[in-house]
């Protein structure tokens, strides 16, 4: 119960935050589209809760989805990418602070792309960068000239389709 009441105040907290800052972009003028995060560094969809939901316009959420997370997809998921416009802004097989793997294994990217597709959601990659190691997560590149490790060519052909 403790649990609850602390993701609760949690949600309610960030919802005021955004709700916030929101409202001082539109007092400016501003009608951009704001894209929101959730809560546990935006993997977490349950803040999309009936009655929890930001209003105005132009407002997207984002999620995280790392496959390293339990569970996977996030909570919330399916209901949330029906309801709302969803954009996962990084996914993938992290390895991240020894959590994860450090792979070269294009399922994942290639598993949750699909997902995206399947559940109309939007989705960039993270991170063309190089990698230290072969495959290091986030580095989507083998080297300086361009050339994609594994995932990164999942990634690079899916945005070519």
């Amino acid at each position: 119960m403790v649990n609850v009441l602390r993701l609760l105040a949690n949600v309610v907290a960030a919802l005021t935050h955004h709700a916030h800052e929101i409202e001082s972009l539109r007092a400016a003028g501003a009608n951009n589209l704001v894209l929101v995060g959730g809560l546990d560094f935006a993997y977490d969809l349950d803040s999309l809760l009936p009655g929890m939901q930001l209003t105005g316009t132009n407002i997207a959420y984002v999620t995280h989805p790392y496959r390293f997370k339990n569970p996977a997809p996030p909570a919330g998921y399916d209901a949330a990418s029906a309801t709302f416009p969803i954009v996962a802004t990084e996914f993938g097989d992290a390895a991240a602070g020894g959590i994860g793997r450090d792979s070269c294994d294009t399922a994942t990217y290639s598993n949750s792309i699909a997902d995206f597709t399947r559940r109309g959601m939007g989705w960039t990659a993270w991170a063309w960068v190089v990698a230290p190691e072969r495959c290091a997560f986030p580095a989507l590149l083998e080297g300086w000239g361009g050339e994609a490790t594994p995932p990164g060519q999942v990634v690079f052909n899916a945005l070519g389709n």
